[in-house]
């Protein structure tokens, strides 16, 4: 009998079992020590996202033409640095990883950006685009 304090469900073929509190603890990997952009121990904190995106059948293409001409030129414009994209098409999966380094943190600015009237005014919003998005922020490590 499945307990009510529970979520279950599947996640992209991977079946999870996990109390609501801890969904949101789930989705960010354990914090390590800050590490700066070369890997020295300078307190800097060199913050990543990982971005995952499950796209609407069919609609992968028009999704990566409007993130491409809108999303990234409005994050670079926000200090964000785009460390790469990749996709499944095979699974309309959509992958990217954004990071920032300025002063007052990724989680900050990037509601900063959330909060903007630029991204407000982005229409039509690729977003429209997605079915499921799964974020997970990241430090960096030394090599």
């Amino acid at each position: 009998m499945a307990d009510s304090t529970h979520k279950t469900g599947v996640w992209w073929g991977t079946p999870f079992r996990a109390r609501p509190d801890k969904l949101l603890a789930a989705n960010r990997l354990a914090p390590l020590p800050p590490y700066g952009v070369n890997g020295e121990e300078d307190g800097t904190d060199l913050a990543a996202q990982l971005r995952m995106y499950k796209i609407k059948d069919g609609e992968l293409d028009a999704f990566m033409e409007e993130w491409r001409k809108t999303i990234v030129p409005l994050r670079k414009s926000f200090g964000f640095k785009v460390e790469g994209a990749w996709c499944r098409r095979e699974a309309d999966e959509f992958v990217w990883i954004i990071s920032y380094d300025g002063p007052e943190g990724f989680e900050a600015r990037d509601a900063a950006y959330y909060a903007s009237a630029e991204r407000k005014a982005v229409s039509p919003d690729p977003a429209r685009h997605l079915t499921h998005i799964d974020t997970r922020l990241m430090t960096a490590v030394p090599a």
